[in-house]
């Protein structure tokens, strides 16, 4: 059988952090999401208005347990995650291993805001 290739049609990335801080005009910037440290923690939450905050360390957590998600949520920050999130060098390496053609990539946070 020939080496089989996938095209991902559910892929995610990371966002830049400061995103809706740098590069929204600033007449906007009150009412746009943001991440900020998650206070008491090491960790670093999405918010927005009309939003419950929403830990970033939570799109890392794929192939962890349900008894693993709790804390791994409350004590993770972007050092959980795959450089492959946002860094399209290792995003082509990821892919290798994983035997991915092509990706059809979604935003990670500003996912969150509209679901």
């Amino acid at each position: 059988m020939e080496n089989l290739r996938y095209i991902s049609a559910d892929s995610h990335l990371m966002e830049p952090l400061d995103l809706w801080v740098t590069r929204v005009d600033r007449k906007f910037r009150d009412r746009t999401p943001h991440v900020i440290k998650w206070e008491g923690r090491p960790s670093y939450v999405l918010v927005a208005p009309d939003m419950q905050p929403f830990p970033i360390a939570a799109n890392f957590a794929a192939g962890r347990s349900r008894e693993e998600l709790r804390d791994f949520i409350g004590d993770s920050g972007l050092e959980a995650a795959r450089p492959s999130g946002w860094d399209p060098v290792e995003r082509i390496k990821d892919q290798n291993i994983d035997g991915v053609e092509a990706e059809v990539l979604t935003p990670a946070l500003v996912s969150r805001c509209s679901a």
